[in-house]
């Protein structure tokens, strides 16, 4: 496994991959980044046409993130850094929906799809089924039964997202 030090190896990489988007780097010097851990650590923002920002963060592992959602790649082997980037390239175009599940006003979960344009509510909830594993499910499954769950979808492109409520009895 790669070290923090050697997470800085990606990041040109990663300005180069990514130039068109006008990347933006953070150290751990700037104000609402010193959580940095070393000089060797960085977080690269790419913001859309809406003003919201993807975050690519390089120390001990990469992680992205985007609103709500985030994932963790680990520097195990250079497929670990790739797969983070076909992730990333997924997102920019649009071809990546976010799903961020709520009940009762509190967050409980994200999670993504591809190739998925809308969602009806009967496969939001399969997705819910499946997406928590079977004992927190049981647990979550409490309140969605007292509060449903509202999920909000989110893409690159602002103009395709959109939320579903489901309503207390679809977790009978």
């Amino acid at each position: 496994m790669e070290s923090y030090n050697e997470s800085y190896e990606y990041k040109d990489e990663v300005l180069e991959r990514f130039k068109n988007y006008n990347p933006i780097v953070h150290t751990q010097s700037e104000k609402d980044y010193e959580w940095l851990d070393g000089d060797n650590c960085y977080s690269i923002e790419i913001k859309n046409n809406s003003g919201d920002s993807l975050f690519i963060d390089l120390e001990g592992e990469i992680t992205i993130s985007y609103g709500d959602w985030h994932c963790h790649y680990y520097y195990e082997d250079r497929s670990d850094y790739e797969a983070a980037m076909e992730k990333v390239d997924s997102i920019l175009n649009n071809a990546d929906c976010h799903l961020i599940i709520y009940s009762n006003g509190k967050w409980f979960g994200s999670g993504s799809s591809t190739n998925k344009e809308k969602y009806t509510k009967d496969e939001a909830v399969e997705f819910i089924k499946t997406f928590f594993v079977e004992k927190t499910y049981n647990e979550f499954c409490q309140t969605f039964k007292k509060y449903g769950v509202n999920i909000k979808f989110e893409f690159w492109n602002k103009e395709k997202d959109y939320e579903l409520t489901i309503e207390k009895e679809r977790f009978e």
